[in-house]
């Protein structure tokens, strides 16, 4: 959510894409990320749901880093059609994988406890990241972003079991 607000302005200032590169992008980002929707699921019934979480939270890296070390609107693109990928991964595994962490007897407040983090960090860290970008720029609030993208990536390759083969 750090980097949300943080793209558009990167393609604007810094890429100095036009409207319809921008749709491009966004366009790009949502047609992959139903191709997405589609392989993740195989690819979760084949190694399993965590194999899935980690592949995707580490590629979901990649997006804010590579989209802050270039101003080609050719690999902006290219980029926003990995992303779109991971993401559709994320999305349908993130979920699955929360509740096989928590008690069942305990599933209902964990979940309000998750989607109310969710929201809240939907509202705040947007915020964060424009602030951020004022006195780090574009592309290192970006990094930054990454940054706690891989993070959030070591934390989840931490815990829980191993991968199953």
């Amino acid at each position: 959510m750090l980097s949300l607000p943080i793209m558009p302005l990167y393609y604007v200032r810094e890429v100095h894409a036009t409207d319809s590169q921008i749709g491009s992008i966004s366009m790009t980002m949502s047609m992959v990320m139903l191709v997405g929707y589609f392989l993740w699921p195989r690819f979760s019934r084949r190694f399993g749901g965590r194999f899935v979480l980690l592949a995707t939270t580490f590629g979901m890296i990649f997006h804010p880093a590579l989209n802050a070390a270039t101003t080609r609107i050719e690999l902006v693109i290219l980029y926003a059609g990995l992303a779109g990928l991971f993401q559709g991964g994320l999305d349908l595994v993130f979920f699955d994988e929360l509740m096989k962490t928590v008690p069942a007897e305990y599933s209902a407040t964990f979940v309000s406890l998750a989607q109310s983090m969710q929201y809240f960090s939907m509202i705040l860290a947007p915020l964060l990241g424009t602030w951020l970008a004022n006195y780090i720029g574009l592309s290192g609030a970006l990094w930054l972003s990454a940054g706690l993208r891989l993070i959030g990536f070591l934390l989840f390759l931490r815990r829980g079991p191993r991968l199953a083969t």
